[in-house]
């Protein structure tokens, strides 16, 4: 895989042009803007090269298409959030599954906050776009995957309720990023949340 360019750092274009791999993406982080505030309508390729100060078929060049845009954005929010969750797997002491479910949530918050709360609604909605389906389901699999083989280790489960288990944590998670992204509560305390709501699940699946 290689390096991610962190879209968060990229600044504002000085006068003058800008490399090709930083104009994508300095226009991918203000598509992820326009995402955040006013979801896949509010992304559009005028509006797009309005606030990044250039013409539009400098956007054009990079994608041609509204779509494109989205399907980027997906792809990028995925490489962040599978750097984050396999830094996060290799680290020490991850035996708790309190731990692991710190560690998978903040990696998921860091995430939005990096890339904005539009694409993180983006890969969690189902809609009638295909081709933005099938990317956000890959997403979704491609972070899952290693904490299933985690979930298996930790409880002793089957392989088929480690699989459960997993699914049903990885639907448990947006309900609490979306508490903490509509500010009702903190992030620490959606942690707590999270914590709690998961417990009984992986009691009763921990094998005696």
């Amino acid at each position: 895989m290689p390096p991610r360019r962190d879209l968060s750092l990229v600044e504002p274009p000085a006068p003058g042009r800008l490399w090709a791999p930083d104009r994508r993406d300095q226009l991918l982080g203000v598509a992820a803007e326009l995402l955040t505030e006013g979801g896949v309508e509010g992304v559009r390729i005028p509006d797009v090269a309005d606030r990044a100060g250039v013409s539009r078929a400098v956007v054009y060049k990079f994608f041609p298409n509204r779509q494109a845009i989205l399907l980027d954005l997906l792809e990028e929010f995925g490489r962040m959030l599978e750097e984050r969750v396999e830094t996060s797997l290799r680290a020490a002491g991850l035996a708790d599954v309190d731990v692991l479910l710190e560690r998978l949530f903040n990696d998921v918050c860091d995430s939005v906050s990096d890339l904005g709360a539009g694409v993180w609604r983006l890969l969690n909605s189902t809609g009638p776009d295909p081709d933005i389906e099938s990317v956000a389901r890959k997403v979704r699999a491609d972070v899952a995957g290693p904490w299933f083989a985690r979930v298996q280790q930790v409880t002793g489960a089957p392989e088929r309720d480690a699989f459960a288990l997993t699914s049903m944590i990885a639907a448990t998670i947006p309900a609490v990023v979306e508490l903490w992204l509509s500010g009702q509560v903190e992030r620490e305390e959606a942690v707590t949340t999270l914590k709690r709501g998961v417990a009984g699940l992986i009691r009763e699946f921990t094998k005696d």
